[in-house]
Formats: C-alpha cells, sequence, structure tokens
C-alpha cells in the first residue's frame, strides 16, 4: 500500500470473516468485481475525474451524493495479487473521514472452501467522525457486506452463472415496448434464426440485468449460453437492424484495455485516442483496439450507463498483479502464473513510451516480457525499476509458485503491473465484423469518414477471376454470358458468407473477399471449386473456370466510393497470386500456407498440394507458393 497519511486521531479498525464453500480461483471473480459489488451493496453512482499525473498514469477525484451531501476523494491505484487479495487507500477533501483502507484477502481452507477477511481502517477527520463511522461503516455495511457475500455463496453452491450472485437493477421495459419486441421476435425467426435461440435472447433483454445488458458481447453471450459465436453475433446484427439494439464501437486502450472512447458508429471513429486513465495517446486497429458491442435500444428498454467502481480488479481481468512499491524499497510476494507470455511495466517506470503506434507494444524501456513455461526456467522473479527501466528485461520463469520481489530504485512511488499479453478471444473486433458478409448485408452504409485510414493487422485477402469469360461472351452472346457471370457471382457469395467471410467488391468478373481466418478462406475457395463443379454439371456449355489466389498479412481499411475497402501490399500481392492460377486450382502465399488451421485443412488426402516460385509483377523477390488442387481435377487443354 502507499504510505498513509499523517493523523492525530485513533483509527477506527474493522476486520470480518466470512466462509466460502469455493476455492478462491472460484470466488475471486466474484468478489473482486467491485462494480457490481458496490451497487449490489447499496452503495450511489460515482463521478470521476481524471487528472494526467506528470510523473505517467492519472489520478482520480471521486466524488457521489448521498443524503444530500457531497462526498469526494483522491483514490489511490487498487493494489492486488489474483486470486489472493486486494485493496484501496481513499484520501478524503472534508467531511466527517479523512481516510479509509480496504483490504480483502481469501484464504484457501482445505480443497474446497475459502476464508475471505475483510479490513477497513477508517479514521475520522473530527468529531462527526466518531459519530458516522460506526452506523455507516460498522452497522449499515457490515450488514449490506453480509446479505451479499451470503448471495455470493449460495450461487457458487447451485453453481449458477455470475451475474446472478448480485441483486442488481432490472430497467423495466418502455411502455410502448412490449408490443415492437414481439414485432421483431417475429422478423429474427424469419431470417432463419432457430426460434427457440431467439425466444431465449428476446426474453434476455426483457429480463437482464442493467449491468448485463449495458454492454452485450456478443461472443462472451455465447460462450455463456454454449451456442456458435458467429451465430450470436448475426442475431445481435439482426437485432440491431430491426431495431432491438443499438450497436457501439468501443476504442480499447492498448494498456488498461478499458472502452475509454464509444463511436456509435465507424464514421465517428477516429484513429487517434487518448485514454485519460493511462494518460497515452494511441492508434486504434482493426484487430485488437476496436470492439463491436450492443446495448438495447432506448425505445424498448432505456438503460442508463452507472458508475460505481472504476479500479477494481474486473476492471482490468488480464493484469494479475498491481502493487504499489514506495521509493527506494522492496515488496515481495509469492505468485502461480499459468504458462504464457505476460508483460511486466509500469505508467511512472522512466523510459515509458506515451504515445503507442497501431499494431505495436506500448512499453519500450518501461517493459519487462516474462515466459512461463511449466518445465524451464527460475522459480524466483527479482525485478530491478531504476532512471533506466526494469531489469532484467526478458526473465523465463516456471510456471506455478513463484517467488517475486520488486525493487524500486527510483525517487518516486512505482505501481508495478504484471499482465497477460493475449488479448481476450471474446471482443468482436471490427476486423472480425466487417469480414462478416452478413454485417456488409445489413450495414452497408457503416464506413469510416474520408480520408481516414485504420491498420488492420492480420487479414486474409481472396481474389478470383473467371478464365475465358472474354470468350464465353463471344460463344454464348452477351444476354446468357451474363446470366452465368451472375450465376457465378452467387455461387461464390454463398461460399464466402458459409465461411465467415464478406465479398469486398466486384471488379468485372473478379471477386475480391477478405477473411479473418486464413483456414476458412481456403476452406471457401476449394467448396467454391466444388460448387462450379456443380453448376458446370447442369450447365456444361461453356464450362466456367474460375481462378483463386489468397494471401495474408497487413493491410489498410478505408472508405471508397461509399464502402469499406481495404488497400496496401497484402491486397495487391493476393491480386497477383490469383494470376498465378493456371484455372480450377486455388494458390496460397507462404503466410497462408505457415498458419495451423490452413496446414490441418489442407492434411485431407483428397487434396493435392504442389509448391512452387513465382516472382509477382510490381514485386522484387521471389515468392513461394502452393497449389492447391483435387485429386479428381480435370486438367486444362
Amino acid at each position: 500500500m502507499p504510505a498513509l497519511p499523517d493523523t492525530s486521531n485513533p483509527a477506527f479498525h474493522y476486520r470480518w470473516s466470512w466462509m466460502f464453500h469455493a476455492s478462491p480461483e472460484q470466488v475471486w471473480p466474484l468478489v473482486s468485481d467491485t462494480q457490481r459489488f458496490n451497487e449490489a451493496t447499496g452503495l450511489p453512482t460515482t463521478q470521476v475525474t481524471e487528472t494526467p499525473n506528470p510523473e505517467g498514469g492519472s489520478r482520480r477525484t471521486i466524488q457521489f451524493r448521498r443524503f444530500g451531501i457531497s462526498v469526494i476523494w483522491d483514490e489511490y491505484p487498487f493494489e492486488w495479487i489474483q486470486p489472493q487479495s486486494f485493496g484501496v487507500l481513499r484520501v478524503y477533501h472534508g467531511g466527517p473521514v479523512a481516510w479509509m483502507q480496504i483490504i480483502l484477502s481469501l484464504t484457501p481452507q482445505g480443497s474446497s472452501e475459502t476464508q475471505l477477511t475483510y479490513e477497513i481502517i477508517i479514521h475520522p477527520a473530527n468529531f462527526s467522525g466518531y459519530l458516522v463511522i460506526p452506523v455507516q461503516v460498522g452497522w449499515i455495511s457490515r450488514r449490506a457486506f453480509d446479505r451479499v457475500f451470503h448471495q455470493i455463496d449460495a450461487a457458487l453452491q447451485e453453481q449458477t452463472r455470475n451475474r446472478t450472485a448480485f441483486p442488481l437493477a432490472v430497467t423495466p421495459l418502455h411502455p410502448s415496448a412490449d408490443a415492437r419486441i414481439q414485432s421483431i421476435e417475429q422478423q429474427l425467426k424469419e431470417v432463419a434464426y432457430d426460434a427457440d435461440l431467439v425466444t431465449k435472447f428476446v426474453s434476455y433483454i426483457r429480463e437482464a440485468l442493467d449491468a448485463d445488458l449495458m454492454r452485450i458481447r456478443p461472443f462472451a453471450l455465447a460462450d455463456d449460453w454454449g451456442v456458435d459465436r458467429v451465430r450470436m453475433l448475426e442475431l445481435c446484427l439482426y437485432a440491431a437492424r430491426f431495431g432491438l439494439l443499438d450497436v457501439s464501437w468501443d476504442l480499447l486502450c492498448p494498456k488498461c484495455r478499458g472502452a475509454k472512447s464509444t463511436a456509435p458508429t465507424l464514421f465517428n471513429v477516429e484513429r487517434h485516442v487518448h485514454c485519460p486513465s493511462c494518460n497515452i495517446d494511441y492508434e486504434v486497429d482493426f484487430d485488437h483496439h476496436i470492439e463491436l458491442t450492443f446495448h438495447p435500444n432506448p425505445g424498448i428498454k432505456p438503460i442508463e450507463r452507472m458508475v460505481y467502481c472504476v479500479g477494481g480488479p474486473q476492471n482490468t481481468p488480464h493484469i494479475f498483479v498491481q502493487q504499489v512499491v514506495r521509493p527506494q524499497s522492496t515488496k515481495s510476494f509469492d505468485l502461480s502464473l499459468e504458462s504464457g507470455r505476460y508483460r511486466i511495466r509500469g505508467p511512472r517506470i522512466p523510459g515509458r513510451i506515451e504515445r503507442v503506434e497501431a499494431g505495436e507494444e506500448p512499453g519500450g524501456p518501461a517493459k519487462s516480457m516474462v515466459m512461463i513455461t511449466p518445465e524451464h526456467g527460475d522459480d524466483q522473479l527479482h525485478l530491478i525499476i531504476d532512471d533506466h527501466g526494469i531489469h532484467p528485461v526478458d526473465p523465463h520463469i516456471k510456471s506455478g509458485g513463484t517467488r517475486v520481489t520488486f525493487e524500486n530504485k527510483t525517487a518516486i512511488e512505482q505501481v508495478v503491473i504484471i499482465e497477460k499479453m493475449a488479448w481476450s478471444d471474446q471482443a468482436a473486433t471490427a476486423a472480425q465484423v466487417t469480414t462478416l458478409q452478413t454485417f456488409r448485408d445489413l450495414f452497408s452504409s457503416e464506413v469510416l469518414r474520408p480520408m481516414e485510414q485504420i491498420t488492420v493487422t492480420n487479414l486474409t485477402i481472396m481474389f478470383t477471376d473467371l478464365k475465358g469469360s472474354t470468350a464465353m461472351y463471344h460463344e454464348v452472346g452477351d444476354a446468357s454470358a451474363f446470366g452465368r457471370v451472375m450465376d457465378h457471382f452467387k455461387v461464390l457469395r454463398q461460399c464466402v458468407s458459409t465461411h465467415h467471410g464478406s465479398i469486398i467488391k466486384t471488379i468485372g468478373d473478379a471477386v475480391m473477399a477478405a477473411f479473418i481466418d486464413p483456414a476458412e478462406g481456403v476452406a471457401a475457395a476449394l467448396d467454391m471449386m466444388q460448387e462450379i463443379a456443380t453448376y458446370n454439371a447442369d450447365n456444361p456449355s461453356p464450362p466456367l473456370c474460375i481462378k483463386v489466389g489468397l494471401h495474408t498479412g497487413s493491410c489498410i481499411a478505408i472508405n471508397q466510393n461509399d464502402r469499406l475497402d481495404y488497400f496496401g501490399s497484402t491486397v495487391n500481392i493476393a491480386a497477383r497470386i490469383e494470376g498465378q492460377s493456371n484455372g480450377d486450382e486455388v494458390v496460397i502465399s507462404e503466410s497462408v500456407m505457415s498458419d495451423l488451421g490452413v496446414k490441418q485443412f489442407l492434411a485431407d488426402s483428397t487434396l493435392i498440394v504442389t509448391s512452387c516460385t513465382a516472382e509477382l509483377k510490381g514485386f522484387q523477390e521471389s515468392f513461394p507458393l502452393y497449389r492447391i488442387a483435387s485429386r479428381n481435377k480435370k486438367e486444362p487443354e
């Protein structure tokens, strides 16, 4: 904890305990969710002011009103170690309280129980504090905590969902909403969605807690219900199109990963964003920093976004450790982490980067990348923070129990963070959403503002072309040939849509499509070959023959002719690779072939994969390519 303020008045010290019939790992996500816990215990909503700290990060001043009285305090950074403990120090501006320190700790009791200890140290500022504190904290808060902790324990024993553990607000429907909801429910069922899923989803919008509906994440909801993620995303998109939901593009900070800014449409998204909490400027990209979320349309259910706590552990669940280390001092603790890549950083550590470019990791000298493996590495981690940054910069430790020591050799207090590098895969990112054909069909007007360019760091681009189309027009006439070209577009569109991609545009007889998953792109391409062969069996003269090329890499999302489009070398290379196809075969680049999902897909014995090297027009280097064809492919004459 930070150094406690000086005070001449003796403190009240409360220490309460509860037993939970679950492990600390099960209890932690609920009791450390301070946003929901504060609401459940009856605390009022807060207003937060974040002031940039010249040393890095920001200072938070928080205010709420209760019984007509305004309560204001400076909130120091929360400290926590998952799933062991968390705490916070608050210093008040006037009123009956000088400062308050809260510490919650979890101690395992055997293999299936946990003791929770809640400590409050609170110093009165004046005589009225001696009257108010025993009533508000010692009696009212104690009873509220007891009620909520018992409800959490009951929910854990019943193995119910997390949201049922808290008795939170449910806003009633708008008075005129019921008829609209019934109409929308019928519309959703008519677009070929499972009727039971639609009924469950509509009931969820009617009855769920406000805390769950303020920011609906379709992939997280799909995982919670055990249904396909893309189906849930498409259901939410249709629900937004029909007026049940509204969309929000959340701009996520690369450090705290919080949605510090939102935009109602892609047109309102700006590439350069500032996070007031981390006090950094950053560039958003489609892969990580822009997430599509949903909330009820105000005409259905007018939910207000309430803030009860902004600094608790569940606001940044990717952070496993956050500790304050005083100047010229050390802090040690035991920690157990799973295998993976972690980053150690701090907002005030010398060498910090205050601007993060798209696709880059924030840090520089102010970060240390940690690799944790089950077999190799140390069982102790000693990190030194000095005027040059963090040392060592690349430690390697074992998974499981580790003794961690932070040594602060600087002259200022440091906030040191250990966080997981991997982003949550439950985010429906802009890269995923905009490559979905359903989104393109329902929200074709969703484009970036003119001249805005946003990076997509990993996208698979497909180009196709109809071989011999000029000769076909001459052979069968314009009308007949045009009809066959349109039929071919329908086939390609269906294959792209089935594999969660989208048609970006057509260029003459050619198609440009995009996929977030390279394996889905390859599968779509091979399906095209099969479906065109089936079409040719029914329409033999003249047979259609398509060429397909795919490449994976980074590109730029832009507004082109009021449509969301992609440009860059990746797009150009994909177009050139398509030109290497002889027809009735798919040609892919090394970047596509190196994807694990593609390798697994191509293990199918019915496919023939041959490697080659080609020089592509406009590029100096030679490109390793792979030709994919079915074993029963008819060789071109």
